[in-house]
């Protein structure tokens, strides 16, 4: 995806109202960000993303900033989906309580 996809995408989900969007910050310097829908009817958010820039990954930006926001919404359920492709993301998740509760699966013709 470039940049002005990105871009793109990103105002079209800020322009929606149904996902907000927090910037993740260490000190003056932006590390990061996440994108949920937060469903407060049905006490449900659902993590779209968690992007921790390259060089502050390994730090614990990703958990502080989890517990932080997990902490303003107590007695929700939070669901996720971890592409197969990426075992390292599904390890941060079950190391921070995230369980598998389905597996989703797709079929391309190629």
């Amino acid at each position: 995806m470039t940049e002005a996809q990105l871009q793109t995408r990103m105002m079209g989900w800020m322009q929606g109202g149904e996902w907000g969007i927090w910037l993740l910050e260490r000190g003056d310097e932006r590390v990061g960000y996440t994108v949920l829908r937060v469903a407060v009817e049905d006490s449900e958010i659902y993590l779209r993303q968690l992007f921790i820039a390259r060089e502050h990954r390994s730090q614990g930006v990703g958990k502080v900033a989890l517990e932080r926001l997990r902490s303003q919404f107590p007695d929700t359920r939070w669901t996720l989906e971890v592409l197969e492709t990426n075992p390292r993301a599904r390890k941060f998740y079950e190391s921070l309580g995230f369980t598998a509760y389905s597996t989703k699966l797709e079929w391309r013709n190629t």
